[in-house]
């Protein structure tokens, strides 16, 4: 690490925030809790095993109109896989990215444990009380069938603000979305049309049940978080070449629709859910043993994980003509990690997640 003397000409006349964190820089010092900067999700290891800490990276919405829900129709329950994603790097693509990406397991693989998933979560409901309708009888209701008519392929390519990768429905169903979901980005303009959200209205009161969609969306984050001081500059450790799996906020959560509740007919936003307010980084390491630099000789390892080269490239960049940034570089790394042990780590920690959020729905609905 460079713990060497910083000169700055005087004819610079950095403002003395910027003196003061390019020195933080240049000696490694942590940046994150400056009170500037974008801010979004924290990553923290999830702890699958114990409901009580998964429950404390949730945030509840509406879950007043829960009260009394016994009965129980799965609509959807499907996982997104990341396969290719910038990490935390997606609010700076004007600066340095770092793209992470890993060759996924066979089609089969995902579907298979998309399907388990789905099984653990009617085990789990049943087990906390609930009822839960029989998917031959949600796919025989009428809005069902008109929902299936505008959803997507299970298994097909998808892109969102998480990355790129693969999508999968439990039961190799449909998908669909609401409208307006603002993870899909500029696609949530084409799912405004559907408007799912009224028809799972419907959908519940021919089923006489709480429709219930669930999202676990498996991305791939930084371990550590990053700091931007006015756009300006940023520190090295966001970039620690140490990328892990993850249950992503707040794409993923349990969503519920509840019919005759007064809320939801003409705004999605009104229905209940349990959203990942976290990123929750799975305990496995999947990727850091196979991870290779596939950008190019002047992209390596040893480039994110130095926060000297980064210091210095900032200092570069000042003397040579300004305080914003114009480095614009970009690293590229891929990992292959043995299929068995992805599919493991996936069963154990979104299995987890789901333990958390049917211990939730069951505290609201008693």
């Amino acid at each position: 690490m460079f713990q060497g003397i910083v000169i700055v000409h005087p004819s610079l006349r950095l403002p003395a925030a910027v003196l003061a964190l390019t020195a933080m820089l240049a000696t490694g010092t942590a940046v994150q809790a400056l009170p500037f900067g974008p801010s979004g999700p924290k990553s923290v290891e999830l702890a699958p095993d114990n409901t009580a800490d998964a429950i404390t990276h949730f945030t509840p919405t509406a879950v007043q109109s829960l009260k009394g829900v016994h009965r129980i129709a799965i609509s959807q329950l499907q996982v997104e896989y990341v396969t290719r994603s910038q990490g935390l790097t997606r609010k700076e693509r004007n600066q340095v990215t770092v793209q992470y990406g890993l060759k996924p397991p066979s089609d089969a693989g995902l579907q298979a444990a998309t399907d388990k998933l789905y099984d653990h979560l009617v085990a789990q409901l049943q087990a906390a009380g609930f009822e839960v309708a029989p998917r031959a009888e949600i796919e025989a209701a009428p809005s069902w069938r008109k929902l299936a008519s505008v959803g997507k392929p299970s298994g097909g390519e998808f892109k969102s603000e998480s990355g790129s990768g693969r999508l999968f429905v439990a039961g190799a169903g449909p998908y669909y979305f609401y409208p307006g979901d603002l993870h899909l980005g500029t696609a949530a303009i084409g799912w405004g049309f559907s408007q799912a959200h009224i028809t799972e209205q419907a959908l519940g009161t021919e089923l006489n049940a709480a429709v219930v969609t669930v999202r676990l969306v498996v991305g791939i984050r930084e371990t550590d978080r990053h700091s931007q001081m006015f756009a300006l500059l940023r520190t090295a450790s966001s970039f620690m070449g140490d990328p892990r799996i993850n249950v992503e906020a707040p794409a993923s959560g349990l969503f519920v629709m509840t019919p005759g509740k007064g809320h939801g007919m003409t705004n999605a936003a009104g229905r209940a859910a349990f959203t990942v307010k976290d990123d929750l980084l799975f305990h496995e390491d999947l990727m850091s043993a196979t991870l290779k630099d596939t950008g190019g000789a002047a992209s390596t390892a040893g480039n994110i994980a130095s926060s000297a080269l980064f210091a210095g490239a900032i200092l570069a960049n000042m003397a040579g003509g300004g305080i914003g940034m114009k480095l614009y570089k970009s690293y590229k790394f891929d990992a292959e990690p043995p299929e068995a042990d992805y599919l493991a780590a996936v069963d154990r920690n979104l299995a987890g997640v789901e333990d958390a959020m049917v211990a939730q729905l069951k505290a609201a609905a008693q």
